[in-house]
């Protein structure tokens, strides 16, 4: 058995520990992709107009309340994620929300592999205090 205090110091560290890398994964994604990419075509190419707008607001929206408040929109922005970047990557999308569609995957990914953590911690909780109840 250990002391409430040790007990406290152990889970504050954890959500610390989660807290750093949550603020480096979001800072990472977020400037990601905002280098122009070097091509061998003429400068005067024609730009695809009919190119759909990005959603790069939205996923980072639904990414950002993934990991702060309803976990399970986390796969939501990770699947619109996925699939507006390989738009993007087509050219059948505007390609200038590119950084906030991945930072909005990359936090999607994390609220989803948190959340499954999660159901499994509850799960663990649950065996554990079935398999040691006496009764009344």
């Amino acid at each position: 058995r250990i002391s409430g205090d040790l007990f406290g110091l152990i889970s504050s560290g954890i959500y610390n520990g989660l807290y750093l890398i949550i603020s480096a994964l979001m800072l990472g994604a977020a400037f990601t992709g905002r280098h122009q990419p070097v091509t061998n075509a003429p400068q005067n190419t024609a730009i695809n107009t009919n190119a759909a707008p990005h959603r790069g607001g939205l996923v980072l929206t639904l990414g950002l309340l993934g990991v702060l408040l309803f976990a399970p929109v986390g796969i939501v922005a990770w699947i619109l994620g996925n699939k507006d970047l390989a738009a993007m990557r087509q050219g059948n999308m505007d390609n200038s929300g590119e950084g906030m569609t991945l930072a909005g995957k990359v936090l999607g990914i994390l609220a989803t592999v948190m959340f499954i953590v999660g159901i499994l911690v509850v799960i663990a909780a649950v065996v554990i205090v079935a398999t040691s109840y006496r009764g009344f």
